[in-house]
């Protein structure tokens, strides 16, 4: 998510257009990497959380108040979104990438922590 926004000169020089082009298709490539592996996780793990049928309906309770937020994160970027001073932005979407990073650490530990209680409680 950073290296779209954050040019590869740190002079403020103009980036020659190949390494614009090398640039963009890294950023893309990397970016739809990340969203699969999100996409597939995502889409994979509520079949093999739990059999719960109450677990299942606080698991998408949880995925859509986590949509609400990832809206408003949008629109906000798109509120402080100037092309001509990139600074706010860049602070926000560092601010932003640091959030996600940390509720995926904290949602991955939760995960681990139930997947061992359950396996616990099944002995």
């Amino acid at each position: 998510f950073f290296v779209l926004w954050f040019p590869w000169t740190l002079s403020g020089a103009e980036m020659s257009p190949f390494l614009t082009a090398v640039h963009f298709m890294i950023s893309v490539n990397l970016y739809d990497s990340g969203l699969t592996l999100v996409l597939l996780a995502h889409n994979a793990l509520l079949a093999d959380m739990t059999t719960s049928v109450q677990q299942r309906s606080l698991c998408s309770v949880c995925n859509s108040l986590a949509g609400v937020v990832g809206s408003s994160v949008a629109v906000l970027g798109f509120a402080l979104w100037d092309p001509q001073d990139l600074q706010s932005f860049r602070i926000f979407i560092c601010f932003a990438a640091l959030a996600a990073a940390t509720g995926f650490y904290a949602t991955s530990r939760i995960g681990a922590l139930t997947a061992h209680n359950e396996d616990e409680a099944s002995l």
